[in-house]
């Protein structure tokens, strides 16, 4: 099996830089990128370096297989586009730096990613890939689903443009957090409103279809993302009905975001049983960048009081009916 190798990046940023980051507690002080780094121009790549570079953060690149490779083993897709670059980067050895006439198992490829985070004592792991078409979404949100039950840490995805693309001129200026009042939800949520630059759009997607007449989902949303007068950010509280990643593919018709940011699952899952993950489906349908936030994660629990926690543990609301 092909390992993994490693190379430490120290990045510098500028006064007005430092600012933004002691306003918004930019949580992710060590970062680990990994991805196919063998020579081809890598979007994910170049994101992780902005990132660091931003928020003078320790870039640390560790040097994988791209998943579409090791995430999609005889994988149809259904797609031309998707299933002829999967199989160019399948038979290309060249393109990726390694031979692969050898089959690379995915759960040992996983499993060396999160012994590497550990290794590091990461913040904050980078996925990315080379795929343009949909073989690129589908794998990263294969991987990123796969290791989230055991991550030490957040996870983020980083597809690549379908056609070359610059990078914005600053990163995660516009941000939807979408939240299901779960202890991971709840810290995504958190999370988010320390990062969000500009925009935060805090989402609930209830299943009773009653958000017109209840409100209590939108109270909680509002104690639990308030405006923030720290770094004066505002936040826009949303609740829809129905699937989640419907929500969020109507939203982000609306507003392009520059980034999504969801709880993590502390369940594992099976490769078979990937169709019934809503983190799967949002990232494999997601055209921005998509930030997992696991229970308990590095830095989250400083921007929401304590009695709304306690607020939180006392009311809920099921299916409209309010105890």
């Amino acid at each position: 099996m092909i390992g993994l190798q490693t190379s430490a990046e120290h990045t510098q940023a500028s006064p007005a830089t430092n600012a933004t980051q002691w306003r918004t507690g930019f949580p992710f002080n060590k970062i680990i990128y990994v991805g196919d780094v063998s020579g081809v121009d890598s979007f994910a790549l170049r994101y992780a370096q902005k990132l660091a570079h931003e928020h003078q953060a320790e870039l640390v690149v560790v040097h994988s297989l791209d998943p579409v490779v090791y995430a999609l083993p005889g994988t149809a897709l259904g797609n031309p586009a998707a299933e002829a670059e999967l199989t160019a980067m399948d038979r290309d050895p060249h393109l990726h730096g390694a031979n692969h006439n050898s089959f690379v198992q995915r759960e040992q490829v996983c499993a060396e990613i999160l012994a590497e985070a550990r290794r590091y004592s990461a913040s904050l792991v980078i996925l990315g890939t080379l795929g343009r078409t949909a073989a690129g979404s589908v794998a990263l949100a294969t991987v990123a689903r796969l290791l989230m039950a055991d991550a030490p840490c957040a996870i983020l995805t980083v597809p690549t443009p379908a056609e070359p693309s610059a990078l914005p001129r600053y990163l995660w200026e516009k941000v939807v957090a979408a939240t299901d009042f779960s202890p991971a939800g709840i810290a995504a949520l958190d999370l988010a409103q320390r990062i969000a630059r500009r925009t935060l759009v805090a989402l609930h997607s209830t299943q009773c279809g009653k958000e017109q007449q209840c409100q209590h989902c939108m109270a909680r949303l509002r104690l639990l993302a308030p405006f923030n007068e720290s770094h004066t950010l505002p936040v826009e509280h949303l609740v829809s009905s129905g699937d989640l990643t419907a929500a969020l593919a109507s939203l982000a018709e609306k507003m392009h975001p520059d980034l999504l940011v969801l709880g993590a699952p502390a369940i594992g899952i099976e490769s078979g049983h990937l169709n019934d993950s809503t983190v799967y489906h949002v990232i494999a349908e997601s055209r921005c960048p998509v930030l997992l936030v696991p229970t308990g994660a590095q830095g989250c629990g400083q921007t929401i009081d304590k009695s709304t926690y306690a607020w939180m543990e006392k009311v809920r609301c099921v299916d409209d009916q309010v105890p």
